[in-house]
């Protein structure tokens, strides 16, 4: 299992599936038992639930199990599933959006613990059993979208890695998920119960309450709302009050961080709460990014076509909330900010590249399952993990590098980031802690004439912040070209030695 859950199913032999054959085929939802054995020894099992085909006839399938109650004994599965991984969805020492104990407590009741549905994620189009992309797989592109909006927004719908059985057979490397339906919304924000939440994805409604009045916000909100000029700024204003704005742009930075295709027209999940809530968007099947494919997606970060300046939106509930969006000069600014906070922090080289290593060491044990299970099953040269996922996980990782700049070039070139560069701080440390007697300065771009913003304990003009006296120290700082011009924000938490022993990137 190389560190991942064992997931083992077994149903009677009376079913209509016959896995001795080595294929799961039909669309009938048949009843089986089940347990998870962890890593650490842990297990968890659960009486009966549904379990069903949720992809395409394939030589490997994806796969839903959803606990019904009386239908098959269990109505939810409590489980470390997930929650024995989702500890490595957040490195210690990072903040980010929200505050770290918030984002931590969103985690915790996001589903991680209870689950409802799963859907086992076979790879599909990035697996050794499909003849797409022969040599470009690496399972670890989904997962990686997930938890960079993790790291970004504090919540996402978290994942975890299995080698899954069915009736004793090795089935393969699988990725479960909880789908970003209305039980997880409610769990996730605790705010009412399943059935006052609305949930949408790329295929419409998938679930909108007693009578449909659980989608009257969300019609109005995509609807209506979007009709209105939000150069207005209280169209603005009241946009924001029914879209999660940062969570919107950070859930677009991923998308176009990875250069994805195959969305927004498809591929993509939303909730939301019909008294007061926030329109949420959750990553969802990221396969088609990070590297050129038969459907065109790009080697590194972009503008995805429908965002483009001069694009009216493909017709898609994404792009018209962002062409809509952009006429406000507020938007433009907290986009290009929120961009410059993830080149900085989670987009960064470093931390891109310590995401990507960590989730392919994470399966590497486990790969070597899959290449005996799938791994001949479709090309005439087999592969292996060091023929194939290995030097794959090495090519993405230098489409990795860089890559964070390459995304504000793209927005730039768009208009969705500013034409002046940020205030330079000569201490960029991601991790760290500053001692007592450290200074830091404050450096202009090129063709900047001055530096506006707040900068806790720094004398007005200054442009030298001696780390004394003080325990924290917050800048949030921009440059000013002559012609008034404002650059990207720049944020630093500096936070002096004796106190909370990390530096934090806030926002």
């Amino acid at each position: 299992g190389g560190g991942i859950t064992i997931l083992s199913l077994v149903f009677p032999s009376t079913s209509p599936q016959d896995v001795d054959s080595g294929t799961f085929r039909g669309d009938d939802e048949i009843f089986v038992s089940g347990v998870a054995t962890h890593a650490d020894g842990r297990w968890d099992a659960f009486a009966g639930c549904g379990f069903e085909g949720h992809s395409h006839a394939r030589l490997k399938r994806s796969f839903r199990l959803s606990f019904k109650g009386q239908t098959y004994v269990e109505s939810s599965w409590d489980t470390s599933f997930l929650s024995s991984q989702v500890d490595d969805v957040f490195p210690p020492a990072v903040a980010v959006s929200l505050a770290l104990a918030e984002t931590t407590q969103h985690l915790g009741r996001s589903a991680v613990s209870t689950i409802d549905r799963l859907v086992l994620r076979a790879g599909n189009n990035r697996a050794w059993s499909r003849c797409w992309n022969p040599t470009t797989s690496t399972y670890t592109r989904d997962e990686f979208a997930r938890r960079l909006q993790c790291r970004l927004s504090g919540y996402c719908a978290v994942g975890a890695f299995t080698a899954l059985f069915l009736n004793g057979h090795y089935w393969g490397l699988y990725n479960g998920v909880v789908r970003p339906d209305e039980k997880f919304a409610s769990a996730l924000w605790q705010d009412g119960d399943s059935d006052d939440y609305c949930a949408v994805s790329h295929g419409g409604v998938q679930a909108a309450g007693d009578g449909g009045s659980s989608c009257e916000r969300y019609q109005y909100t995509t609807g209506p709302l979007l009709s209105q000029n939000m150069a207005n700024p209280a169209s603005y204003a009241l946009l924001t009050q029914h879209l999660d704005i940062d969570g919107f742009i950070d859930y677009l930075l991923v998308h176009f961080f990875m250069g994805t295709v195959d969305w927004p027209t498809n591929n993509w999940w939303a909730t939301q709460a019909p008294t007061a809530g926030l329109l949420h968007f959750y990553v969802w099947d990221n396969e088609w990014a990070l590297g050129p494919t038969s459907k065109g997606s790009s080697s590194g970060a972009w503008v995805h076509p429908s965002f483009r300046a001069g694009s009216s939106g493909d017709g898609s509930v994404v792009a018209r909330l962002f062409v809509a969006a952009r006429a406000s000069s507020t938007f433009v600014q907290r986009f290009g900010d929120r961009a410059q906070a993830a080149a900085d922090g989670q987009m960064s080289t470093a931390a891109a590249h310590d995401l990507w290593d960590e989730l392919c060491a994470l399966v590497r044990d486990a790969i070597v399952g899959e290449e005996a299970r799938w791994g001949s099953s479709v090309a005439n040269v087999g592969r292996t993990r060091e023929n194939t996922f290995d030097p794959e996980c090495a090519t993405v990782r230098g489409y990795l590098t860089g890559n964070g700049q390459r995304l504000l070039d793209a927005l730039r070139s768009e208009g969705y980031y500013p034409s002046v560069d940020p205030v330079t701080l000569d201490d960029s440390r991601y991790y760290g802690v500053a001692t007592g007697d450290d200074t830091v300065s404050l450096t202009l771009p090129a063709g900047a004439a001055t530096i506006s913003g707040t900068v806790n304990g720094l004398p007005a003009g200054a442009t030298t912040l001696t780390l004394a006296g003080r325990l924290t120290y917050d800048v949030v700082v921009r440059a000013v070209s002559g012609g008034g011009v404002e650059s990207a924000a720049r944020r630093r938490r500096y936070v002096r030695a004796g106190g909370m022993a990390q530096l934090r990137l806030t926002e």
